[in-house]
């Protein structure tokens, strides 16, 4: 009796710890995980076969004494069915080099086709599982430097991990837009700690991943320095290792002929997404939001440590914020809101419940809208070789009634409401910026979590993620 009195003491207990909404409870965690692993286990996206395929091709190259030629081992090369080349540069290949050991030697040593094998697969996208964890500690980090409650940090780092926008990059597409993050979140660490050489060095290895890092180092870089000539010299120390690689991959075979047309079309997306016309020509709207902010950072005067790290994660989602309204993204970099959202959601609680209300509406807006868009990022091929065509058969992808979700939409006449879900997606952002505007913030605010909303907000990615198996089996 004692035994079943104690078992049922216990139960009670986990219960009422479920109830509380100081921390986050194992309901929340086991739904995080369980959607998780469905996800990882059951999609994947063709550009982590390119990087695969690439770095063991370099790896391949690298043992038989051919260090530089990353760029040639791969320029032009097949894979699966599609011509590729390497367009990233040197330094996340270090990582990639790091990770994808093991599967150069299934292939070499073992004749394992790594682009088949279910293990492999998931192997390629474990290394967005380790930079996710990483970044969360950061988080976790970041929270604590900037004063947000520390049953609250917990909260903070499910609301990031959980985020359908992560979800979808991550799990789905198997983007590797996480290490950069994780490398900028490191520099955001290091500025709200003061630490200026910290600073310097984590966005110095950030930028090189991605350059999107550079556009978050320079106006925070405004925000705290206004000596012309110290902005100068940080600045040019930012780009110490992107200038430093660049050089040696010019002696690299293949490198300008790999990279150029990426990097052209690149900074034609930048430029010209979203155009004024002016006199005879035209203006970029993201370059003109972007130099604004640049110059109202430079001029911003912070009085007190507590300004200055809110100021720390608004700058970033304000440039986030801006890009994304007015550049032609891919659908995996609305990845680097996520962090700085966070953030801010526990930092300015007097409008916690608003923010996680309209992060909800954002969300829905975003994976309608990009889900609509990128059809080959969003389709029945994303479910071929996972783990529910293991188990129920693999399909005829020639033979599908349904190849992309945006073939579904337009099955049940969805598509006439996209201009509805882009204005939700643009007033989402705008109402974030503008409510969590660092003058508004109340740092003495209690923050009142409701369970429900956390839990509705995981859930947003389940029906994306179950019509793209219902396209597979159409």
């Amino acid at each position: 009796m004692r035994l079943i009195k104690n078992a049922l003491s216990k139960i009670k207990e986990m219960l009422e710890k479920a109830k509380s909404i100081e921390v986050p409870g194992f309901i929340e965690w086991i739904l995080f995980g369980l959607i998780a692993v469905f996800i990882f286990t059951c999609f994947i996206y063709w550009d982590i076969f390119v990087t695969t395929t690439h770095t063991v091709n370099y790896i391949e190259s690298i043992f038989h004494g051919k260090i530089l030629d990353l760029y040639k081992a791969n320029y032009n090369f097949i894979v699966d069915g599609s011509v590729s080349s390497v367009s990233y540069d040197i330094p996340i290949y270090f990582l990639f080099i790091i990770w994808d050991l093991p599967l150069w030697i299934a292939k070499h040593f073992f004749n394992v086709n790594i682009m088949t094998n279910f293990f492999c697969m998931l192997w390629m996208k474990g290394i967005l599982i380790l930079f996710l964890y990483l970044s969360s500690r950061v988080i976790k980090n970041i929270c604590e430097e900037i004063g947000i409650k520390k049953s609250n940090i917990k909260w903070a780092i499910l609301i990031f991990v959980s985020s359908p926008i992560v979800f979808s990059s991550l799990f789905i597409l198997s983007q590797y837009d996480i290490i950069t993050i994780y490398f900028m979140l490191l520099g955001i660490l290091a500025y709200t700690r003061k630490d200026e050489n910290k600073f310097l060095f984590w966005f110095a290895v950030a930028i090189p991943m991605k350059l999107f890092a550079l556009f978050v180092f320079i106006p925070l870089l405004l925000l705290e320095e206004k000596r012309v000539l110290n902005i100068i010299t940080k600045f040019l120390t930012s780009l110490s290792l992107l200038v430093g690689f660049r050089l040696v991959a010019t002696m690299m075979p293949y490198y300008s002929e790999s990279t150029s047309g990426f990097h052209n079309y690149m900074t034609d997306k930048l430029l010209n997404s979203s155009v004024l016309k002016i006199n005879s020509g035209y203006a970029s709207l993201f370059i003109v939001a972007y130099v604004i902010i640049c110059v109202f950072c430079y001029m911003k005067q912070l009085k007190s440590k507590d300004d200055f790290n809110k100021y720390a994660i608004y700058i970033p989602f304000v440039v986030f914020s801006a890009f994304f309204t007015f550049v032609n993204f891919h659908p995996y970099w609305i990845i680097y809101l996520t962090p700085f959202f966070t953030l801010i959601l526990f930092k300015n609680g007097k409008y916690f419940k608003v923010n996680m209300l309209i992060d909800i509406a954002f969300n829905i807006a975003s994976l309608f809208t990009i889900t609509n868009n990128y059809t080959a990022c969003f389709g029945a091929k994303q479910v071929d070789g996972m783990l529910i065509s293991k188990i129920f058969g693999a399909q005829n992808l020639n033979r599908v009634k349904y190849e992309s979700l945006s073939n579904v939409y337009a099955a049940f006449q969805l598509k006439k409401y996209l201009p509805a879900f882009y204005g939700v997606f643009l007033a989402a952002l705008i109402c974030m910026v503008i409510i969590n505007l660092p003058k508004f913030n109340d740092k003495n605010q209690k923050i009142e979590i409701e369970r429900s909303a956390v839990i509705l907000r995981m859930l947003i990615i389940m029906p994306f993620a179950l019509l793209l198996i219902y396209c597979y089996f159409s």
